[in-house]
């Protein structure tokens, strides 16, 4: 018979510098049941949260596929089989509650309708696709993609389909790295015959795998989609903070360098006022990141970032107009993608109740940093938010905190968030009574590997 098969290249990168990412397992294969119009796919054994699962689903009729699924990304589709054959490829993220069993709900009655899944651990991002190539041939084998990586330690992932139930061997005659099946095909001859298959490369260091086949049997189609995905190479993470300082007389306000900071880490100035009008909106070799105002336009909270260059000495700023009392701290971050707010960012306001934390995600790779910056119109210590959800937040120092002229305190909290996927929401904390609060909050990505 002719045979017409449908492949997914893709390659994805990791959390760093140090650690390939890891083949899991890969979930029971699974055919849809022939009197009705469903498919039971199988998760993986021993996925744990924060893994990255794809599900490949083939079909033999074109239309019967879903074009979402709930809690499911589509990564990738394919219909060049014409009014016959389709080829989904499926993304999510593991949690520790994932189902068993993933139901997928068919549009009509199929030929033939088969999907797996697999599972992979230690991926950084799925979600930056590059480099991607559309080919079709007309051959007896599948001519492997082309992959080029200018980073070490990711896997090139490549996914099959055919319309025959036929036995894969792995690619052979590629250069610059080696195809290998991580879980052998399968195959089915209900309807008119159908297998799938995944083959992967480990690619240690920047390279570009090229060549090689894998073959189908006389008279078989092919259509090629072949992209790559990177994942981050650092971890951010508080490093220290400068010295807290207050100022109500002089017209001018020293921030403090932190110790022990590195070219390339991220610094960030914050400044609380409870005079409205008495900070620089503009600071020369900074950038403005956040210029909030909060009770009733009365305070202001500043945050200013820049890189660390190597050198530079204690940041001055000069206070316009009438000082009740002003405060700065400078606080350093290392290996992050950005000067700025990189993911989310949010500012909030209380008034004398309790202050909802922000709500972070969710993450589009992992090993990301959430970040808060509070400015108090009170010396009151404060602990950090309770009751949060998908990671818990602490202080990454303690806070600063004056009693010059009606007092005022500033605080940084931190949340790791490992997981690609995840969301930060929930939790709060309360002020001391009547005081009011500003605060703003984003989370760093870490440095693109």
């Amino acid at each position: 018979m002719t045979s017409f098969a449908h492949y997914f290249p893709i390659a994805l990168g990791v959390p760093n510098a140090i650690t390939m990412p890891s083949f899991v397992a890969a979930g029971a294969g699974a055919v849809h049941a022939v009197t009705q119009n469903v498919l039971q796919v199988p998760m993986p054994a021993g996925i744990a949260a924060g893994d990255v699962i794809l599900m490949q689903l083939w079909s033999r009729t074109n239309g019967i596929l879903p074009a979402a699924i709930d809690g499911w990304q589509v990564l990738e589709a394919d219909y060049g089989g014409g009014s016959r054959d389709a080829i989904v490829l499926y993304r999510v993220v593991a949690d520790a509650t994932a189902e068993a069993t993933q139901t997928i709900l068919l549009s009509g009655t199929p030929n033939c309708v088969m999907g797996r899944t697999y599972a992979w651990r230690g991926i950084g991002d799925i979600s930056t696709i590059a480099n991607q190539t559309n080919a079709a041939s007309s051959s007896n084998a599948f001519v492997m993609p082309s992959i080029t990586t200018s980073n070490s330690n990711r896997i090139a992932i490549f996914f099959g389909a055919a319309d025959d139930d036929i036995a894969i061997a792995a690619s052979t005659g590629e250069s610059g790295g080696d195809w290998v099946e991580p879980t052998g095909e399968f195959r089915t001859s209900v309807g008119n015959n159908s297998t799938i298959f995944c083959q992967t490369a480990d690619l240690a260091s920047a390279t570009t795998i090229s060549g090689g086949s894998v073959s189908l049997g006389a008279g078989t189609d092919g259509f090629r989609l072949s992209f790559t995905i990177r994942g981050t190479s650092g971890v951010p993470s508080f490093v220290a903070a400068g010295a807290g300082v207050t100022q109500s007389v002089v017209a001018t306000l020293t921030a403090a360098l932190p110790a022990g900071i590195a070219i390339g880490d991220i610094l960030v100035t914050q400044f609380g006022s409870r005079s409205a009008g008495v900070l620089p909106t503009a600071i020369s070799g900074w950038t403005a990141v956040a210029l909030d105002t909060f009770d009733a336009s009365t305070k202001e909270h500043y945050l200013f970032a820049r890189a660390y260059t190597g050198s530079g000495a204690d940041l001055v700023i000069g206070l316009t107009g009438t000082v009740d009392v002003a405060i700065a701290r400078m606080y350093a971050f290392r290996s992050c993608a950005g000067i700025a707010q990189t993911e989310d960012s949010a500012s909030a306001e209380d008034s004398g109740g309790t202050l909802a934390a922000p709500t972070l995600g969710p993450t589009d790779q992992a090993n990301e940093l959430g970040v808060s910056f509070l400015f108090f119109d009170d010396d009151d210590a404060v602990p950090p938010y309770s009751g949060a959800s998908g990671g818990t937040w602490t202080e990454a120092v303690a806070e600063f905190t004056t009693t010059t002229g009606n007092d005022g305190c500033l605080q940084c909290q931190t949340v790791p968030i490992p997981n690609l996927g995840t969301t930060i929401s929930g939790g709060s904390l309360t002020p001391g009574s009547g005081d009011h609060v500003g605060a703003r909050s984003w989370s760093y990505r870490g440095l693109a590997a």
